[in-house]
Formats: structure tokens, C-alpha cells, sequence
């Protein structure tokens, strides 16, 4: 989220958890944990978690539901595109008219 802000009833992966390129649960995940006898259980701290098999003969919390999350701003995006304009459209633009006139 770049523009910061919050979500409601989440489900968030665990440090142990595999995920993917953008550092989510993979697609399908949470449904092959639970076919493969992974449970949901309220933990100690009172949040719903998903327990799967560790494949060493133990149990491990890969996936959190929560009831709410808040991102912080990460990054003015609208600054981020004018900085880039500013320092690659001059260049571009000169390339393109030297081109244009064969020079």
C-alpha cells in the first residue's frame, strides 16, 4: 500500500510460512495446509492461527487471522514519478530530437 491506510478480518503468514515473489502466502497455500491436516486454533494470545505440519514431526504457525491491520506511507509515489521525469525526460527528449533531425 503506498498510500498507507488499513485493512479489516486479515490474513497474515507467519515468519515460518513459505511465500511468493511479493512476499505473500502462495496462491492455494492456505487450502493445502488444511487438506494436508492443518488446523486453525485460537493461540494463547487470543488470535486465530493456522498450525501446520513442520515436517520434522511438530506443528508451526504459519498463518495469523486478524481483525485489523495498518500500513504506513511507504513512499510518496507522485514524488517518486516527478524525481524520475525530471532527471530521465530531459535526456530522453534530447536523444529524440538529435535523432529526429539526424544529427
Amino acid at each position: 500500500m503506498l498510500e498507507g491506510g488499513s485493512r479489516s478480518d486479515v490474513i497474515m503468514r507467519s515468519k515460518d510460512a513459505p511465500f511468493d515473489r511479493h512476499g505473500n502466502l502462495p496462491r492455494g497455500y492456505l487450502r493445502a495446509a488444511e487438506a494436508s491436516g492443518g488446523f486453525w486454533m485460537v493461540s494463547e494470545s487470543g488470535v486465530p492461527t493456522l498450525f501446520a505440519d513442520d515436517g520434522m514431526g511438530g506443528i508451526e504457525a504459519v498463518a495469523y487471522r486478524v481483525a485489523r491491520t495498518e500500513y504506513q506511507k511507504q513512499m510518496d509515489f507522485e514524488q517518486e514519478v516527478a524525481l524520475l521525469v525530471d532527471d530521465l525526460l530531459p535526456e530522453a527528449t534530447a536523444r529524440a530530437i538529435s535523432a529526429a533531425l539526424g544529427d
